[in-house]
């Protein structure tokens, strides 16, 4: 943590509020992109992270990520639902959250071949190859705040 870091105690799980863009957000599954949780062993993640966890209990989550990478499929602050799924029946197109080198992305599945799938993003870039065991799951729904 750090000086910009706010600490808000709540019923459930301690959560993390960085204020260091100085707008102040209220604790819902809106801002949840604002948002950095403590899990319960006390290590900080953020919401991929906390999404990755939630899907490997076998639950759907819902995000908002920020950014512009799949601008015209997920806009920049949309609700996504992410749900576990079997990486068999995937099919190119399909937006999943997936790691790849190490990063986790919010992308594309471009191409299959066997077990691995190509990720990249909705303006043209790839990020890279990733196997079945990368993909942590599926969107199931994009809506939009506006």
């Amino acid at each position: 943590m750090n000086q910009n870091t706010i600490v808000v105690l709540c019923c459930v799980p301690v959560k993390l509020l960085n204020v260091s863009d100085m707008m102040w957000r209220i604790m819902t599954r809106e801002t949840l992109s604002y948002l950095t949780f403590m899990n319960y062993e006390g290590h900080i993640m953020g919401w991929a992270t906390y999404a990755r966890e939630a899907l490997a209990r076998g639950e759907t989550v819902q995000v908002r990520p920020r950014g512009h990478s799949m601008t015209g499929r997920i806009d920049d602050g949309d609700m996504v639902t992410l749900a576990p799924c079997d990486p068999g029946v995937l099919q190119v197109g399909d937006a999943v959250l997936v790691r790849v080198h190490g990063n986790m992305l919010l992308h594309l599945i471009k191409t299959i071949q066997g077990d691995r799938f190509l990720i990249g993003n909705n303006r043209g870039k790839i990020n890279g190859w990733a196997s079945k065991n990368a993909i942590l799951g599926k969107v199931v729904e994009v809506r939009s705040p506006k």
